[in-house]
């Protein structure tokens, strides 16, 4: 077993853990709810609070279902932003330089 890793997936639980509580104090969604809606029991954060034991991929994977605008690539470092951007509409690109468009024309 590699224990190199080991530091990188601790960092990684306590990333996970402030994101969830973030998550709640903004969207009023409990700590609670989260493992209910996992299906793990509410020990296993105490667990991962100490280190004793981590988020499964599964976990994290479920978390993305339930959490969308989360951007869970950025607790890996691979991404820089902690929030998905909402997808962008084309037209709504091209309603917005119309609209500037015509701001120049009347000054």
């Amino acid at each position: 077993m590699f224990y190199w890793n080991m530091p990188v997936k601790i960092i990684t639980d306590k990333m996970i853990l402030q994101l969830l509580e973030e998550y709640k104090n903004t969207h009023g969604i409990t700590m609670k709810d989260t493992c209910k809606k996992l299906g793990v029991h509410i020990a296993i954060l105490a667990n991962i609070r100490s280190g004793r034991q981590s988020f499964t991929q599964k976990n994290i994977l479920d978390m993305e279902k339930l959490y969308p605008g989360i951007n869970f690539n950025y607790l890996y470092g691979k991404e820089k932003n902690l929030l998905r951007k909402p997808p962008v509409n084309p037209i709504d690109l091209i309603e917005e330089g119309v609209r500037q468009l015509k701001k120049r024309r009347k000054s």
